[in-house]
């Protein structure tokens, strides 16, 4: 018997732990991505929406340019975003595969885990 099935076979238990372990990994992520999803469309409406309201003024009007300017404004800190929240996601989706890959190294876990601090440290909880 391969070593590995030897280990799963000796501790089924742990097995079904790394598989509700997964799970909730799984779930989270779903959940992540779900709010991108929801935060995308949010950021995207809002723009359509100052758009709409401008496309009804006269373009030779103060509030026409107040618009296009407030337009112009949401549509590039929604590109930032954008880009910015897909790095993350790359940089996050390359930390998990790195110690899944390599669950046994902790060499590995504790630079992924430094990394994570890294990550982490720049978005701090407003309490």
């Amino acid at each position: 018997m391969l070593p590995i099935l030897q280990d799963r076979a000796k501790n089924p238990a742990k097995v079904f732990e790394q598989m509700d372990e997964r799970k909730v990994i799984e779930d989270k992520m779903k959940s992540e991505r779900d709010k991108a999803t929801a935060e995308v469309q949010r950021r995207k409406n809002e723009v359509e929406d100052i758009q709409r309201q401008r496309n009804e003024l006269r373009p030779e009007s103060a509030i026409f340019q107040e618009k296009t300017n407030q337009m112009m404004e949401k549509a590039v800190q929604f590109e930032v975003w954008a880009r910015m929240k897909e790095a993350e996601m790359a940089a996050i989706a390359d930390m998990i595969s790195e110690v899944l890959l390599d669950i046994k190294n902790i060499d590995a876990m504790t630079k992924v885990r430094q990394r994570v601090r890294e990550l982490t440290a720049r978005f701090p909880l407003p309490y």
